[in-house]
């Protein structure tokens, strides 16, 4: 890409990646990861016409997501679909943005994150986990009660390794 003068790298982190999540660590600190290297192989590139972008998406209406116990309590608003992280990932890195986190309270949680002290936010990352995160999260959204949620469905988890395809 570099003696081409120019090229496109998407790396998918999370919003996990912006704080420790108990009982999700290595999860987390992979996440990290993928950012801290994206944002690294970013300013490497910087001058070159190859960019880096790292998409770090919240929630995410995948089979993984419906599976897992977070279905059952975060109120539909806060999960986005495959297909607008998608839209806003490759948007993001045809731009050249070195990050990409869609949704607006995902934003909000990760710049919030790193205002807090640590101590805190690790508590807050492990009560979403094993805590009554769906009732302080619906209350907080506007949700109470009766919230509308997605529903939990038992399905397989997603394919390991399979391909990313971003189409412009």
């Amino acid at each position: 890409m570099i003696a081409r003068g120019g090229g496109r790298i998407l790396n998918v982190a999370s919003i996990a990646a912006f704080m420790p999540v108990p009982r999700l660590a290595t999860y987390a600190a992979a996440k990290a990861y993928v950012l801290s290297l994206t944002e690294s192989l970013s300013q490497e590139l910087s001058g070159t016409g190859v960019t880096a972008t790292a998409l770090c998406p919240g929630l995410t209406d995948t089979a993984m997501v419906r599976g897992s116990q977070m279905a059952k309590v975060v109120p539909a608003p806060m999960i986005m679909s495959p297909k607008d992280v998608a839209e806003l990932g490759c948007s993001a890195c045809l731009k050249g943005e070195t990050i990409c986190v869609p949704g607006l309270a995902n934003r909000a949680l990760t710049s919030g994150a790193q205002l807090l002290p640590r101590a805190l936010v690790r508590s807050i990352g492990g009560m979403a986990i094993v805590r009554d995160w769906g009732g302080k999260a619906s209350a907080f959204f506007g949700g109470g009660a009766a919230g509308k949620r997605l529903p939990c469905t038992s399905a397989a988890r997603p394919r390991p390794g399979g391909p990313i395809r971003c189409f412009s």
